[in-house]
């Protein structure tokens, strides 16, 4: 099984199996006020069979080349997911989708591995461009293609509907 180490035997990253399944699951039911607020899938994630279901789907994806969907291991814990959500190989370009559970966010944990996924990108699927979008209003996430050097490249107005609100998105790029 893929599995990349970021820092150390800290943090690393595995592509996701459905064997995780309930451990993610839980994972993200502990985590839904903290997530709720700007991930519109929630609503569809009600037991870990639906992550099971959505792991293999993207283990689908992954086969055809289309996407990397991995889980970020802290301590040998799931800490939350990191993804090339979509990899176009005609163009070169990906879209780079991440979450955490509240209490591994602050520790510099996504910004490491957004590095790793974009180096990993380079590597083994040839990327020239890499994107990430992000709610306007979620600081947080910005944060991440800001502080790693990606530029605003547009934004969308009313771009994902989260709980019955509609959110602008500011989608970064970075050409590599």
């Amino acid at each position: 099984m893929f599995s990349r180490k970021i820092n150390g035997d800290t943090l690393r990253m595995c592509l996701a199996i459905p064997q995780y399944g309930d451990e993610l699951y839980r994972l993200i039911d502990r985590n839904r006020d903290h997530l709720g607020q700007w991930l519109p899938w929630l609503d569809e994630t009600q037991s870990p069979a639906d992550t099971k279901t959505f792991i293999s789907a993207e283990l689908m994806k992954f086969a055809r080349g289309e996407a990397l969907y991995t889980l970020l291991l802290v301590h040998e814990r799931i800490g939350g997911t990191l993804a090339f959500k979509s990899i176009d190989s005609q163009t070169g370009t990906a879209v780079i989708g991440y979450w955490l559970a509240e209490e591994f966010t602050g520790l510099g944990i996504m910004s490491k591995s957004v590095t790793e996924i974009i180096q990993l990108g380079k590597e083994y699927y040839d990327l020239k461009t890499c994107r990430i979008s992000c709610a306007v209003e979620n600081i947080k996430s910005r944060a991440i293609p800001e502080r790693l050097g990606f530029h605003e490249k547009e934004t969308l107005a009313n771009a994902e509907c989260v709980n019955g609100r509609w959110l602008d998105h500011i989608v970064y790029e970075l050409n590599l």
